[in-house]
């Protein structure tokens, strides 16, 4: 589709040369071009060319998640208009949908089959995939080391979470034997150095507090007391 303003100006046609009256949208091969004049007498000129495109009868499908915790979303695509869709899926708690780009929610981390129907204006056509989604809620180990060395060796210098995971929502406190919090991160890998106020902290058990929210699972908070040597 083209569109052309003639606001404040006067167009005329022409159709592979010749002129042409009719200004209303056109379906004809050819090349098409407007030729319009201002009131100053100022001319431009802009063409379409129209050539002869025929439709396969194509359809498929894309599809966009791959975690089982999240709907999914379809989309159909096709060359010609869509007048209608039916998706059915092998998982007996999935129904059959009738959405032409449907959200589909999965159950399980096993293979799917699924099936679309669609009715093209040039026909129908049926489209066949399997898909795999994994479940994101599997554990992930976290490490918490029962205690450290911030003795400038370069080895075990930081009281760290440790883990493969990239938690959602985290928090690391530190509080000394008098219960004052002389550390915090919200980083896993921002640990303690051993220091408050930049100055080096007695050896001892230091008491923590972690909480952590990995994706898909629920938040956890662990306490405990770390030994602090050097």
């Amino acid at each position: 589709n083209n569109t052309f303003s003639f606001n404040g100006l006067t167009p005329s046609w022409t159709v592979n040369g010749l002129p042409y009256t009719v200004t209303n949208p056109v379906h004809d091969v050819g090349l098409f071009q407007v030729n319009v004049t201002d009131a100053n007498g100022c001319n431009d000129v802009a063409a379409v060319a129209i050539d002869t495109m025929f439709c396969e009868c194509e359809a498929d499908f894309v599809f966009a998640g791959k975690c089982i915790q999240e709907p999914v979303q379809f989309t159909l695509l096709a060359d010609s208009v869509i007048v209608g869709a039916s998706w059915s899926f092998s998982h007996p708690l999935m129904p059959q949908r009738s959405e032409i780009n449907p959200v589909v929610k999965f159950f399980g981390d096993e293979p799917v089959n699924v099936t679309l129907v669609a009715n093209l204006s040039c026909g129908v056509q049926t489209v066949e995939k399997t898909v795999v989604f994994e479940d994101c809620s599997q554990p992930c180990p976290v490490f918490l080391p029962a205690a450290f060395t911030p003795n400038t060796d370069g080895k075990n210098e930081r009281f760290q979470v440790f883990t493969e995971c990239f938690p959602l929502e985290f928090e690391l406190e530190i509080h000394n034997r008098f219960g004052q919090l002389i550390f915090s991160s919200a980083t896993p890998a921002l640990g303690w150095d051993g220091k408050y106020n930049e100055v080096p902290s007695p050896e001892g058990l230091y008491v923590y507090r972690v909480g952590y929210k990995m994706p898909y699972q629920k938040k956890v908070v662990k306490t405990g007391t770390i030994a602090l040597i050097r």
